[in-house]
């Protein structure tokens, strides 16, 4: 998470992948082509409600998807 201000100032990391792709078409097991294999990205998003995104992503440098993710903040122990 990045400060709203100041991007450059990392406010929180993930301890897993926020979005791991595993499925075949992203990441471009046969049959599906691909230009680089096992390449990935989540490339950006916008907010569409208080606590939900829509997330833009890249597979296998062949394809392309969307994802609804929504966030809960907990206080920290």
């Amino acid at each position: 998470m990045l400060d709203g201000t100041d991007p450059a100032i990392v406010l929180e990391r993930a301890t897993t992948p926020p979005m791991p792709f595993v499925l075949p078409w992203e990441v471009g097991t046969p049959p599906w082509p691909c230009n680089v294999p096992r390449v990935t990205n989540l490339g950006g998003g916008h907010p569409v409600a208080k606590d939900e995104f829509r997330v833009y992503f890249g597979g296998a440098d062949a394809v392309v998807g969307t994802a609804l993710v929504s966030v809960t903040i907990q206080p920290k122990s």
